[in-house]
């Protein structure tokens, strides 16, 4: 447990919610019904933001001066992940097909600046019990 990490925790769940695009996707060329699919989808990915913004982004701004410009990043792109969603269901619900190429990109570049920069800040500046209160919500999560 000393050598904790929420990069490791944390790109788990980010597999999790890429597992659920592609199944997603495999369903959509099939001709499936998605909207338990999607529901799912969108579970994960809430409580993945969930755990961001109520958890890691309160212990996070406690303690960094860099926040003041990484959370309000992340923020906008869940902002613009739950549009891009929502506009997809909608989409979906009106019997159209989708496209969710934009909806991988923004994913993957989210994934990228979490993975490659704000993650590392985290395990670099969270003692132990900080990183231990996240992985617990995480788990709680079912993530």
């Amino acid at each position: 447990m000393e050598n904790l990490q929420i990069l490791t925790e944390m790109v788990k769940h980010h597999k999790k919610i890429e597992r659920k695009l592609r199944i997603i996707e495999t369903t959509m060329r099939k001709g499936n019904n998605l909207k338990r699919l999607l529901a799912d989808f969108r579970k994960t990915l809430e409580q993945h933001f969930d755990i961001e913004e109520n958890t890691i982004f309160t212990i996070y701004k406690a303690r960094s001066k860099i926040s003041r410009n990484n959370i309000p990043k992340l923020l906008d792109q869940h902002h613009h992940i739950r549009v891009m969603t929502n506009l997809i269901e909608r989409e979906l619900r009106k019997g159209r097909i989708v496209e969710l190429l934009n909806l991988k990109k923004l994913l993957v570049s989210h994934q990228k600046f979490e993975e490659n920069d704000f993650y590392l800040q985290l395990d670099k500046q969270l003692n132990l019990d900080e990183k231990k209160k996240i992985i617990t919500q995480l788990q709680m999560s079912g993530a």
